[in-house]
């Protein structure tokens, strides 16, 4: 049996987007600023300046009332298609 084509996914595919949107613990519903903020440090390496960010929970970051600040932990599932947006370790790409 052939794989599915996108056309024949769409409707589930707006199906998942609706249900991740009214879902108050989806990424899509958290906002930069209000429930988490970010937090660089910076170090040389001979002549070049490097970066690094966290992320972290607002009730949780550093400076927060709280001793142990917790990361935030966001989990992206997906999959590779044969058309649409492709998530991966060497980069994001549209297909």
């Amino acid at each position: 049996m052939a794989p599915l084509s996108f056309d024949q996914h769409s409707d589930r595919y707006n199906y998942l987007a609706t249900i991740l949107l009214d879902d108050p613990e989806s990424l899509a519903a958290i906002d930069y600023g209000v429930h988490f903020t970010a937090q660089s440090s910076a170090w040389k390496s001979g002549n070049n300046k490097n970066y690094t960010t966290t992320f972290y929970p607002i009730d949780s970051s550093p400076g927060a009332n709280t001793d142990t600040p917790q990361e935030l932990v966001i989990n992206l599932i997906g999959e590779v298609a044969s058309k649409g947006s492709e998530l991966g370790a060497c980069g994001n790409a549209w297909l």
